[in-house]
């Protein structure tokens, strides 16, 4: 660890901030370091990494349920207002998050949409451009350091609106899942004479 490195680094960064002024990039809603507090009891919880209990879906075939799930599935609310799913095994829930700044960001959740760990999932995103003059774009997800989501950058070789092809490897899973998610074109205003 270099100490002199990291106060260094410190400064520059507080410079900056003084100088340019407080931004979203540094801290905030907007920031790219989005903190997910991660309990033992998500984990213990179906679709969590301790979970011990049967890996049935919602229902078994016999349609009685599985007790272990009672109560799971109620809440499907994008938490961070990126694309929300519930994964084909029941046991998960998924949203997907892009933004210019920080690229494409993926949070997990257990079948209680309580955040879990993202360590035993592995992940790829395709970029789909609506242009044929812009190539597709293949980026590998990486976890945070402490494993609470994932994370890669598309760069700015795409421009909206565009496709991105989710494609995440579940544990208990051969082949990985496919989820789209549509990014917009942004949205332009026109200034009128009255807003100039």
């Amino acid at each position: 660890m270099n100490v002199n490195r990291d106060l260094k680094l410190c400064y520059f960064a507080l410079a900056a901030t003084c100088i340019i002024g407080w931004s979203p990039a540094f801290a905030g809603p907007d920031s790219c370091d989005n903190p997910v507090h991660v309990t033992d009891e998500a984990e213990r919880q179906p679709g969590g990494a301790l979970y011990k209990g049967p890996s049935a879906p919602h229902h078994n075939k016999h349609g009685s349920d599985v007790p272990e799930m009672k109560g799971a599935h109620m809440d499907h609310k994008a938490r961070r207002d990126g694309a929300f799913f519930m994964a084909p095994n029941k046991m998960h829930h998924l949203e997907g998050k892009y933004s210019e700044q920080c690229g494409f960001q993926l949070y997990l959740f257990n079948a209680f949409t309580k955040p879990i760990h993202v360590g035993r999932f592995r992940a790829f995103i395709t970029v789909i451009p609506s242009s044929d003059d812009e190539a597709e774009i293949i980026r590998f997800l990486s976890p945070d350091k402490k494993l609470t989501y994932m994370a890669g950058t598309i760069g700015e070789g795409v421009t909206r609106p565009f496709k991105i092809e989710l494609h995440l490897k579940f544990p208990e899973a051969d082949d990985p899942e496919l989820f789209s998610i549509h990014v917009p074109a942004l949205a332009t205003t026109s200034k009128s004479p009255a807003n100039k």
